[in-house]
């Protein structure tokens, strides 16, 4: 049965900072004496200015960074993918990406990706029902397509289990589905969904994970192993719902409100320790709940939609994409569940939350479409508009 919760929102207030994408090869001109002096723009929210890059006077190989008008700023190199900006006493730490996939034009207009547990290939869904699998290197090598997995209509979400050998997706035709990743088979279709489908999520226990062969009279049939295993489907309803893929129903949903323009509809879900639930709503809204008791715990409400949100470093910090914004948010999960942040009282009485994210992911040239961890959460995949493929290490 749906159950509806009460609502308790904190405005954010967040400096988004953004950074010209090739920063890092500026400054490594200047490092390997190509250039005597270049320049690089960064901005914190409208506040857009450029940093100089040059030798210093001593001549002892390390580098200057100033800000144009602004001596109080500082700009040090951490290492070779972590830098550090302090502007107005207020400290930022970037993170530059680990790896640029050159040819990655087949990630074009995705809709979803996901990433095998050991890195060794992805599989992608696309706008007119493929699910596509390729190896990851810097040449891009395709391995099989599977056609029509939802009839010709988009594949929204797409999630491969811990085995490397079965594939869970959700298409626009309001079902789900589980792939053999080996031969391309689909031994289960869940159907019954009257909503349209914003995201997917295995959790708890998942068992052996796999599609096995089952020689009946001679015949080989797939059969697939669904006990305890349990799913979290987002809708665009605003509705989270919790299957039993074993039984084949429903357990349980829940939601804020009812928006019949949309505007609140999940967008995505991430599951920590089987207990919380952290989504992001087209709204602007990032809402926690605790799933067992169906309580709403926090509501924070940002500028613009949630598009995407990852668990990383063992499950302890989520990293969050936000529609129209070319940067990366990484937070602290106990931070927000706790609440640790400052608060301010409007004038009109009503709160805002200044939050300050834990690093700043840089270095994308176009908004971003969908991210990725990997199962262990150490390394993050970011697919952005117009192919652009890129890893994190974080």
């Amino acid at each position: 049965m749906e159950k509806k919760m009460e609502r308790s929102m904190w405005r954010v207030q967040m400096d988004v900072v953004s950074i010209q994408c090739s920063f890092a090869e500026v400054i490594n001109d200047v490092l390997v004496g190509k250039e005597v002096q270049d320049k690089f723009w960064i901005k914190v929210n409208e506040n857009r200015g450029y940093i100089f890059v040059e030798t210093a006077d001593d001549d002892d190989g390390q580098l200057r960074f100033r800000e144009e008008g602004n001596s109080g700023t500082i700009f040090r190199k951490i290492s070779d993918r972590e830098y550090e900006l302090t502007r107005d006493k207020v400290i930022y730490r970037l993170k530059i990406p680990f790896r640029i996939f050159s040819d990655a034009k087949i990630l074009q207009n995705i809709n979803t990706f996901d990433i095998s547990s050991h890195c060794g290939f992805y599989c992608i869904g696309n706008n007119n029902g493929k699910i596509i699998i390729g190896t990851i290197s810097d040449k891009n090598s395709i391995l099989k397509i599977f056609q029509n997995c939802h009839f010709d209509l988009d594949v929204i979400k797409i999630q491969i289990f811990p085995s490397d050998k079965v594939l869970l997706s959700a298409g626009l035709d309001y079902t789900i589905k589980i792939w053999s990743i080996l031969d391309g088979s689909n031994p289960r279709c869940f159907k019954g969904h009257t909503d349209r489908i914003t995201d997917l999520k295995l959790i708890g226990k998942t068992g052996r994970n796999f599609v096995k062969k089952k020689i009946d009279k001679g015949e080989e049939n797939l059969e697939f192993e669904t006990e305890n295993k349990l799913i979290l489907s987002g809708h665009c309803s605003g509705i989270i719902a919790l299957w039993d893929l074993g039984n084949h129903i429903k357990l349980k949903e829940f939601t804020i409100d009812s928006d019949k323009n949309g505007k609140n509809q999940v967008k995505t879900i991430v599951c920590i320790k089987e207990q919380y639930i952290i989504a992001g709503f087209e709204d602007g809204n990032l809402r926690i709940f605790d799933f067992e008791k169906q309580i709403l715990i926090k509501d924070f409400l940002f500028s613009n939609s949630i598009n995407s949100i990852e668990l990383v470093k063992d499950n302890s910090a989520i990293i969050v994409a936000i529609e129209g914004i070319e940067t990366l948010f990484e937070f602290d999960v106990n931070d927000l569940i706790n609440n640790t942040y400052a608060i301010t009282i409007n004038n009109n009485n009503s709160k805002e939350l200044h939050i300050k994210p834990k690093t700043y992911l840089v270095g994308l040239d176009n908004h971003i479409n969908t991210i990725k961890a990997t199962t262990s959460g150490s390394k993050l995949f970011v697919g952005a508009k117009y192919g652009e493929f890129v890893e994190y290490d974080v």
